[in-house]
């Protein structure tokens, strides 16, 4: 996983996203390990210290050729109860039947195993048209229930004040092709920028515009 600069325009959301995600995994991934939507695999570094195996699945084969079986997130074409620890990163969003992929996931895991996910709540429209839902704790819980997981733990990733600074960065400090002045310039202002709104998100924290949630759970 590629640390994120200060000058990157999802500083924000990365700086209270890995964290807690990366917690998680430390405190709850072992054993066979699938990964589903896992692109590149941007966190089989880091997981490797943990698990024994790291198998991932995606629609399409990624860039780098990391996908170890291209399907379907709601008919993945493996046994029951076949994996440890099931991760899904900023993956639900993309899939229109939610249910169905949470309870693929559920069908997965072997007893006592732990579900890791990460979705999003504020965040732009990406990877159009493939881009469905946003989730609030409250939503995801039910989906997570409904599938017969328990032991449910949500987090919040940022609060009011790192959505706003997210989204001033997004709308705002996005570099302008052929634009080096300008981009120099909007480098300066959106270092400051990020600064400012995560000391402003520690001082004074509030969860209802968070940005991201990740979720853990047991079957």
């Amino acid at each position: 996983m590629k640390k994120k600069k200060l000058s990157d325009v999802d500083y924000i959301a990365s700086y209270f996203l890995h964290p807690i995600l990366l917690k998680c995994f430390e405190k709850n991934a072992k054993g066979k390990l699938l990964d589903i939507g896992c692109g590149n695999k941007p966190y089989a570094s880091y997981l490797e210290k943990y698990v024994d195996t790291i198998y991932g699945c995606d629609f399409v084969q990624s860039d780098e050729g990391n996908v170890d079986l291209v399907c379907d997130a709601i008919n993945i074409p493996l046994d029951d109860e076949s994996f440890d620890t099931i991760i899904s990163t900023q993956v639900l969003e993309h899939v229109y039947d939610t249910r169905k992929c949470v309870s693929e996931s559920y069908r997965l895991l072997k007893p006592g195993g732990t579900y890791i996910i990460s979705v999003p709540f504020v965040w732009p429209v990406h990877l159009a048209p493939y881009d469905y839902h946003r989730f609030t704790k409250f939503g995801i819980n039910k989906y997570l229930e409904e599938a017969g997981f328990c032991d449910i733990r949500i987090y919040s990733n940022g609060g009011k004040w790192a959505m706003i600074g997210q989204m001033i960065s997004l709308g705002l400090f996005f570099p302008v092709q052929g634009k080096t002045f300008l981009n120099a310039i909007k480098k300066c202002f959106l270092c400051l920028s990020n600064k400012f709104f995560v000391f402003m998100d520690k001082k004074c924290f509030n969860d209802d515009y968070t940005q991201n949630y990740v979720a853990v759970c047991k079957k």
